[in-house]
């Protein structure tokens, strides 16, 4: 039997199909090759959501890689430590929460802690790991909306579930996310934050600042926020220099120069979280089922594809037919 040539790729199944230019033929010669399930595994893995923060996401402030914090204000829930850092909390100043260090030692002033004090290197540890691994994972994401520096007043509308905003640039007029409760927006930003005036990073409709962090990818970046501007959702900027007057409402998470919280600034710890949906359930016998038992549609010609017992690449069947 003389065959046409005709080659179609069918993706992950195979590499090509030869097929006989009678589709009313009872005998299909296919050529295939089939992936192995780990490699169907690491597919299916590739397409999962996004996580949220891990142990990083329990802290109202948390300096990364030995920043040193100062908080002359008020600080509504905990504060974290990393190897090398320090905590100044002077007279006038308040943390509700707890305070974790790395080590004895790291934090002076006489401030108000109303929380625990406690040395407890591995959870700064574990949360420090946590923050950068969801930013190195955060910037690599897909993005649904781009945008340059923002320089006036701009609005994002969420589109529904996860939101990836890209911004190639600057921040330093007022940044609204819109949308409902469901919506959940990750903002990767390459430049610098600069809010004055009364601008601010703000929501609307029902989103909430739980489900928002703004994700500064630069290797050095600045976040100054000036009273009476006010941001919603986490900062999380693992190589920024943060410098705060005005109030944040959910985290801030740095690692570079300093953060440095001024009179009159104040930061209400609102935890960012991702949702999490449970999937349909994936085991290793499914995929391997379907890696062993694909078919294929050519043009209406239903071709199923069974084992190639003789281990020459070429698989015989008898039956095909259209549906």
């Amino acid at each position: 039997m003389r065959y046409s040539g005709l080659f179609r790729p069918i993706g992950a199944l195979g590499r090509a199909i030869l097929v006989s230019p009678s589709t009313r033929s009872t005998r299909t010669r296919i050529r295939a090759s089939h992936p192995a399930p780990e490699l169907l595994e690491r597919r299916l893995a590739l397409t999962a959501s996004p996580t949220g923060l891990g142990a990083a996401a329990h802290f109202a402030i948390l300096g990364l890689q030995g920043t040193p914090i100062t908080s002359v204000s008020t600080i509504v829930g905990n504060v974290g430590v990393s190897p090398g850092g320090s905590l100044w909390n002077p007279t006038g100043s308040t943390v509700t929460g707890n305070v974790t260090l790395s080590a004895a030692g790291q934090m002076s002033g006489t401030g108000k802690v109303l929380g625990a004090v406690t040395v407890d290197p591995a959870a700064v540890c574990v949360a420090t790991s946590a923050a950068l691994n969801a930013s190195t994972q955060y910037a690599c994401l897909p993005a649904g909306q781009t945008f340059g520096s923002i320089v006036q007043a701009t609005t994002v509308a969420g589109r529904g579930g996860v939101n990836v905003v890209n911004v190639n640039g600057n921040i330093s007029s007022s940044l609204t996310l819109s949308g409902t409760s469901a919506d959940i927006f990750i903002v990767n930003v390459s430049g610098n934050l600069t809010l004055t005036g009364g601008s601010g990073l703000k929501l609307a409709g029902g989103v909430t600042p739980n489900h928002v962090v703004y994700n500064f990818t630069a290797s050095r970046s600045t976040l100054t926020i000036v009273s009476p501007g006010v941001t919603a959702g986490t900062l999380l900027a693992p190589h920024g220099q943060v410098i705060l007057t005005g109030t944040c409402n959910g985290a801030v998470i740095a690692g570079g120069s300093s953060v440095s919280l001024l009179p009159g600034a104040r930061v209400n710890e609102v935890d960012f979280e991702i949702p999490t949906v449970t999937p349909a359930a994936t085991t290793t016998s499914t995929v391997a089922a379907a890696a062993s038992k694909p078919t294929a549609n050519l043009d209406g010609l239903i071709v199923p594809l069974v084992a190639d017992s003789s281990g020459n690449g070429v698989i015989q069947t008898t039956k095909a037919g259209r549906r």
